[in-house]
């Protein structure tokens, strides 16, 4: 099943990206009064947009604002992907009711995204289907079945001809069979998305229940209406290789809301690349530091194959020094190990030389997803603490793996509601820090444990300081 990426776009082509499409697609949105409500499972699905607004802290009152914000879309982030299934139905039905509450008065048509992980991983169906039950506890009825579309081009993944795929250079590897299907917690066994989707939902949901859209009809058919035509199904699901093809089903999607209609909602399952099409943004540069020759800081909590051979890169780099976590020290509650962190940390900060705290490689393999992910718990309580206890001011920060960026986003940084400023690097985002955390100012970059080539790390620690 294994394909060479010049052989699907020598059968596909890669096509530009039309600056209409765009337009129609904000033009959609305005005329029809819809926003684009994306409950994402960790902090990394805002890897691709920029101007809108990430909130950590989800009440009514924020979402109220973020509702009435200039950006169409906004982005509540629950981090269900490091909880138990259960919890991650919580903090979903949490979201969905809290945005319902805030928009009761306002009327706007919500489009919910759940964002979660583009290889696969993550509580499906759980967290869409919960969506979904919340809608029609509420009184919603959804205008169509859940679209399914886990492409995320920056990354090199792409769903064609029903598979989903993972470039490893100029190789197509069906999903099933990189390291990440064999996930303790999210393991599966097929890349066929509309076979993935039965696997997933254990027996509730059958082939019949589902529909996929192939590459060549959703390049030449009448999108709009073939969703129509499968509104009796509970799951589509859909090819796509280039963010033209997300347009035009962003634009399908779009089409079934009614103009002068309040109150319609529906809902979608995607990577990062979709919302992007949906919002109908453009494209932004790379972002940098603001001063000339900026100072961080790098942690690295991620222990993904992919993140261990970034790392190894970036130590390579001059100008940076490694500060190695003993994995088993933390978990023997070792308190010396923080002291003695700090003290290398700054006294490497103070040489203007970049600090890398990382944990340590050997990864704690535990059978028990409950206690797996209490340990897992322990390791990136350890890093909070490390980041808040910093005894100095870095210009950025950066973060590399999900649940490590999630929690020193929202315990460290103390971050409620920021504003997205763009990308580092292709799918690796960034915040700016506003007056209230401990940290102000400051530009903390997310960086997935599963993106990037072996250079990546090291090329973004090289771009973002801004050397003169």
């Amino acid at each position: 099943m294994m394909q060479t990426l010049q052989a699907v776009i020598c059968r596909y082509g890669r096509r530009d990206d039309a600056v209409e499409l765009r337009r129609r697609i904000c033009d959609e949105l305005r005329r029809k009064r819809i926003r684009l409500v994306v409950i994402d499972d960790d902090p990394t699905g805002i890897q691709t947009v920029h101007g809108c607004l990430l909130l950590t802290e989800i009440t009514a009152d924020r979402i109220a604002a973020a509702l009435e914000d200039e950006a169409p879309f906004f982005y509540l982030l629950v981090n269900s992907r490091a909880m138990t299934e259960q919890d991650a139905r919580r903090v979903v039905r949490e979201a969905v009711v809290a945005t319902l509450e805030a928009n009761r008065e306002r009327g706007y048509n919500l489009l919910f995204v759940s964002r979660s992980d583009s290889t696969l991983r993550g509580h499906f169906p759980a967290e869409s289907d919960t969506m979904i039950e919340v809608l029609r506890e509420q009184g919603y009825e959804p205008l169509m079945p859940t679209l399914f579309v886990p492409a995320f081009f920056e990354a090199g993944r792409m769903t064609v001809e029903g598979v989903h795929y993972m470039a490893q250079g100029e190789q197509l590897v069906p999903t099933s069979e990189t390291e990440f299907a064999r996930d303790n917690v999210f393991h599966y066994s097929t890349s066929v998305l509309s076979d993935y989707i039965v696997e997933k939902a254990g027996g509730e949901i059958t082939a019949e229940d589902t529909n996929h859209l192939m590459l060549e009809k959703l390049r030449t058919i009448d999108l709009a209406g073939w969703v129509r035509e499968n509104n009796a199904k509970r799951y589509l699901s859909s090819d796509a290789f280039d963010y033209r093809d997300l347009r035009r089903l962003s634009l399908a999607v779009l089409a079934q809301f009614e103009v002068g209609r309040k109150h319609q909602c529906a809902v979608i399952r995607s990577s990062s690349s979709l919302p992007k099409a949906l919002s109908g943004i453009e494209e932004r540069p790379y972002v940098v530091a603001e001063k000339e020759n900026a100072r961080g800081v790098v942690v690295v909590g991620s222990h993904v194959k992919k993140s261990t051979e970034q790392l190894e890169a970036l130590l390579t780099l001059e100008g940076v020094s490694g500060v190695e976590i003993d994995v088993e020290r933390i978990l023997k509650d070792d308190a010396t190990q923080l002291t003695e962190l700090l003290q290398k940390a700054e006294a490497l900060y103070n040489k203007g030389i970049v600090p890398v705290l990382y944990t340590s490689r050997r990864e704690v393999r535990v059978d028990d997803v409950a206690e797996r992910q209490a340990l897992g718990g322990k390791i990136s309580r350890f890093l909070v603490e490390a980041v808040r206890a910093l005894p100095f001011r870095p210009d950025f920060l950066i973060s590399k793996g999900g649940i490590t960026s999630h929690d020193i986003l929202t315990h460290s940084l103390e971050v409620k509601t920021a504003r997205v400023a763009g990308q580092a690097a292709a799918g690796i985002p960034t915040l700016k820090t506003t007056a209230e955390s401990p940290f102000p100012e400051m530009l903390y970059v997310i960086f997935p444990g599963n993106v990037g080539s072996v250079e990546s790390l090291r090329e973004v620690v090289e771009h973002i300081r801004n050397k003169a």
